[in-house]
Protein backbone atom coordinates (compact mmCIF):
# COMPACT_ATOMS: atom_id res chain seq x y z
CA UNK A 1 0.00 0.00 0.00
CA UNK A 2 3.05 2.05 -0.10
CA UNK A 3 2.03 5.28 -2.04
CA UNK A 4 -1.87 5.19 -1.71
CA UNK A 5 -4.31 7.14 0.32
CA UNK A 6 -7.25 5.43 1.94
CA UNK A 7 -10.04 7.28 2.86
CA UNK A 8 -12.41 7.29 5.85
CA UNK A 9 -14.99 9.22 7.33
CA UNK A 10 -14.23 11.11 10.24
CA UNK A 11 -16.87 12.20 12.80
CA UNK A 12 -16.19 14.79 15.45
CA UNK A 13 -18.23 15.68 18.17
CA UNK A 14 -17.71 18.46 20.77
CA UNK A 15 -20.57 19.02 24.02
CA UNK A 16 -20.26 21.61 26.76
CA UNK A 17 -20.74 19.65 30.13
CA UNK A 18 -22.09 21.22 32.77
CA UNK A 19 -19.32 22.96 35.38
CA UNK A 20 -17.49 23.99 32.57
CA UNK A 21 -16.42 19.96 30.86
CA UNK A 22 -15.91 19.82 27.14
CA UNK A 23 -15.79 16.92 25.64
CA UNK A 24 -14.82 16.03 22.48
CA UNK A 25 -15.18 12.76 20.41
CA UNK A 26 -14.05 11.77 17.64
CA UNK A 27 -14.71 8.59 15.35
CA UNK A 28 -12.94 6.62 12.09
CA UNK A 29 -15.31 4.66 10.24
CA UNK A 30 -14.88 3.22 6.85
CA UNK A 31 -17.88 0.76 4.88
CA UNK A 32 -19.41 1.76 7.87
CA UNK A 33 -17.14 -0.45 10.24
CA UNK A 34 -15.54 1.76 13.35
CA UNK A 35 -12.19 1.54 12.85
CA UNK A 36 -11.27 3.48 16.37
CA UNK A 37 -12.57 6.84 18.35
CA UNK A 38 -10.71 8.68 20.62
CA UNK A 39 -12.44 11.13 23.67
CA UNK A 40 -10.36 14.04 25.17
CA UNK A 41 -11.96 16.43 28.00
CA UNK A 42 -10.76 19.82 28.34
CA UNK A 43 -11.44 21.77 32.13
CA UNK A 44 -10.64 25.38 31.99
Amino acid sequence: MKGHTINVNFRQIMLLQPGGVLLNRVQYSKFGLRLGSVSEFFRK
